[in-house]
């Protein structure tokens, strides 16, 4: 929006021009309160752990019997972190990592 109303102004925007806008301060904060960091591990563990937050966030893409099927119904937790986040398994990788927003990993298996 900001680049458009610059070009309508008649600026030219080019690399530069992007990159300035990208890095300024003003762009910076109102990303930031739009899209908070997360942890994308907790993001996960937490949409996993709760049936309503899985429901709010998976509605319209994933079946009720879908839902039901991921959802915990408690969250795991290794004797020695009680208090800690959830232990991960190797089963929740993919779904971290999608949330991390890192590609997904390719089977390293011979051909």
């Amino acid at each position: 929006m900001i680049l458009t109303r610059m070009e309508a102004a008649g600026e030219a925007c080019d690399d530069r021009t992007h990159e300035a806008v990208r890095r300024s301060r003003p762009v910076r904060a109102a990303v930031d309160a739009m899209w908070p960091k997360v942890d994308p591990v907790r993001l996960v563990f937490g949409l996993l752990s709760s049936a309503p937050a899985l429901a709010e966030a998976a509605g319209g893409v994933l079946t009720a019997a879908e839902q039901a099927a991921i959802v915990w119904p408690a969250a795991p937790r290794g004797p020695a972190r009680p208090a800690g986040p959830p232990r991960r398994v190797p089963a929740d990788r993919p779904a971290c990592r999608a949330a991390a927003g890192s590609p997904p990993v390719l089977s390293t298996l011979p051909h």
